[in-house]
């Protein structure tokens, strides 16, 4: 593995990588909602095969992010890749004015940056590989910072949320179990998604919280992956969002669906059963009750099949509010054929609302 000297990696995150993960802000303010994680420490423990990349000054970690390696679908074959998640900063290096930060030091930052990049600085593959992001298009800072670093924009998604201020439903989930139904789950999920590229089973299956509805033949109808998750909300979108966010959570009907602390389900790995869109609905309602939250949120390629699905169903109130909330699937593609970047910006994407959340 290549050696640094401003950045170190490590699989596992130190301490201090926990801790600025643990009060990072996400989002853009006015622009989209921004809150914090609160379920950090489990979700990295869930990361199959992470790379923690760590910038430090003196022994004090200042920003880190996570490459996280698995293989995706692409151009009909499973390619190597890296998701890039928990891109973070200390609060005082995210606001220290631009004269502090050019120099000899930044230069030299910036070619570590990229020889961490294109090169095989991870020695997983003799072939090629790609890295992929997902950016709110609003953040024109970001989006600025992984222009330079070579990232192209490939795809758009869309966030879906799923709100129900009543927790009720008739319908009998089962928590998906045993060698055979398993095998079984995957097989249909690589049918559903067999258009899609970046299709990946990383995040599913885990914890009995793999979800079907079978009919009364005993036929799976209808499947997701529901993660439950809370984040701690700052603000929502808006020049008045903090005092929105304030008044909303005074209320109770609107607390249970929205307010400082937003209790939720992540759910993907999405599946119906043609015609059987209704059933899916009826899925996600009863997962809501079993775990008393009041919201799920899911994300879809914005010209996906399953976007048109989500589109035909009953989401709720908070969708109808929440418009034009999604963004942007970047990659930098690293001596990949050419057939991989040409699938990848043609055919929808699969997005998986565990990375995203």
């Amino acid at each position: 593995m290549t050696h640094f000297r401003y950045l170190t990696i490590h699989p596992s995150p130190s301490a201090q990588v926990r801790q600025i993960l643990a009060y990072n802000v996400i989002g853009t303010p006015g622009l989209s909602m921004c809150y914090q994680h609160t379920q950090v420490a489990r979700k990295i423990e869930g990361i199959a095969d992470p790379y923690f990349i760590s910038l430090k000054r003196g022994d004090q970690t200042v920003g880190t992010c996570c490459f996280c390696f698995r293989r995706v679908s692409a151009a009909g074959d499973w390619t190597p890749a890296f998701y890039i998640r928990y891109f973070a900063f200390l609060d005082q290096f995210k606001r220290m004015p631009r004269a502090h930060r050019v120099g000899q030091r930044t230069s030299a930052l910036r070619q570590e940056i990229a020889m961490l990049l294109e090169t095989d600085t991870w020695a997983r593959s003799s072939g090629g590989y790609f890295h992929y992001a997902y950016v709110d298009p609003r953040n024109v800072r970001s989006v600025r910072l992984c222009r330079a670093f070579g990232f192209e924009q490939v795809r758009r998604y869309s966030t879906f949320i799923f709100t129900r201020f009543t927790l009720r439903s008739d319908a009998r989930p089962e928590s998906l179990q045993g060698h055979d139904a398993l095998a079984d789950m995957k097989q249909r999920l690589a049918c559903f998604y067999a258009d899609y590229t970046m299709f990946s089973t990383e995040n599913l299956f885990r914890d009995g919280q793999y979800f079907v509805l079978r009919n009364s033949k005993g036929e799976v109808v209808a499947g997701v992956q529901a993660t439950p998750d809370c984040w701690q909300v700052r603000s929502l979108p808006g020049r008045y969002g903090k005092f929105l966010l304030s008044l909303v959570s005074h209320l109770p009907s609107l607390n249970r669906v929205m307010g400082h602390r937003y209790a939720f389900l992540a759910l993907e790995g999405i599946y119906h059963a043609a015609g059987c869109e209704a059933d899916l609905q009826r899925l996600i309602e009863a997962l809501l009750a079993r775990y008393q939250v009041h919201s799920a949120i899911t994300v879809a390629d914005e010209d996906s099949a399953l976007t048109r699905t989500l589109k035909t169903l009953d989401l709720g109130v908070v969708q109808k509010i929440m418009k034009n909330a999604g963004g942007d699937v970047i990659c930098k593609f690293v001596n990949v054929p050419e057939t991989v970047p040409a699938v990848i910006r043609t055919r929808p994407a699969y997005i998986s609302a565990t990375d995203v959340t």
